[in-house]
């Protein structure tokens, strides 16, 4: 009896092992593992990987740390790629430090939702803004025209050309009331209903040396979409550019890689870095392996272009 006892607690305790390893697994899936990672050449595999494109807020800090802001975060699976912007300047490393790959997607998919619900009410705010402007300066040219009728009462010298000017300013700032009027009442109907971020094709141009063999900078090349917000031309013929989705084609210029990972709380970190806008910046996935050795992507990968920049 005390046998058969002791053999099921060992079979309990290897179930217990075994899942306990699937866990950990399961919890590390998304993180490169292997000796060796190209961005494209990763992105085509079916696994997921999720990577963090952050630059620091001061262009003259070049230190990778906890409160480096994370601009845009790139999910990569069979040759596509998902670009998620948070809101605001974007979020800290820190703020994504012991959450799953799972939460922070869901977090992202919120926070579009809600970056979109923004753009549509600055869209309100900004015309109902304008409008308001514009009913003050058609209150101060009406008051122009009665302090300048009454001057005229006791002032002979004063030219009646004085008096048709007010009168043409008033029907400006009236015609300019009657459009935000009607811009405002438009908006509504005119803005675009919300389009969550897609999977793009996802492609790559690489520069190479004098042999064509060794690559020396990659340019990673995606689609997105974009929110244009309302464009009142008023100066223009009172012309009207109502919100609207662009899709837009984005490029990353990637010119260095890392030698090893660098550490941010308990997570370790390897990429690629780049100047844009004058401003260093890295595109950073999570490992598991200290030795990790980050390449550009080869001539001969899919999707690969050889071009001189």
């Amino acid at each position: 009896m005390n046998r058969y006892i002791k053999r099921l607690m060992g079979v309990a305790l290897l179930g217990t092992a075994i899942l306990s390893l699937a866990a950990c697994g399961k919890s590390g899936a998304n993180q490169v593992n292997s000796k060796e990672i190209t961005f494209l050449k990763d992105a085509q595999s079916s696994n997921q990987r999720i990577w963090y494109f952050a630059s620091n807020d001061d262009s003259q800090n070049r230190e990778l740390s906890k409160s480096t802001k994370i601009r845009t975060i790139f999910v990569t699976k069979n040759g596509k790629v998902t670009a998620y912007t948070p809101k605001g300047t974007g979020m800290a490393f820190k703020d994504i430090n012991k959450k799953s790959d799972s939460q922070i997607i869901s977090n992202l998919k919120k926070a579009d939702r809600a970056g979109f619900d923004e753009f549509v009410s600055g869209d309100h705010s900004l015309v109902n803004s304008q409008l308001q402007e514009a009913k003050k300066s058609l209150k101060d040219a009406k008051e122009l025209l009665k302090t300048d009728t009454e001057r005229r009462k006791h002032d002979i010298g004063l030219d009646k050309s004085v008096l048709e000017e007010d009168k043409e300013d008033i029907d400006s700032n009236e015609k300019t009331v009657s459009y935000y009027q009607t811009v405002l009442k438009n908006l509504k109907s005119k803005e675009p209903k919300y389009e969550a971020p897609f999977a793009s094709d996802l492609r790559a141009e690489v520069t190479t040396d004098s042999s064509g063999n060794k690559v020396g900078s990659e340019r990673l090349i995606y689609s997105a979409r974009s929110y244009q917000p309302v464009d009142t031309l008023v100066t223009d013929e009172y012309k009207t550019n109502y919100p609207e989705y662009k899709m837009a084609t984005s490029n990353i210029p990637l010119q260095g890689t890392y030698y090893a990972p660098a550490h941010i709380f308990d997570d370790m970190y390897t990429g690629y870095t780049g100047v844009t806008d004058d401003k260093d910046f890295y595109l950073l996935t999570k490992t598991t392996n200290k030795k990790v050795k980050v390449q550009f992507d080869k001539t001969k990968t899919k999707n690969v272009k050889v071009t001189d920049y």
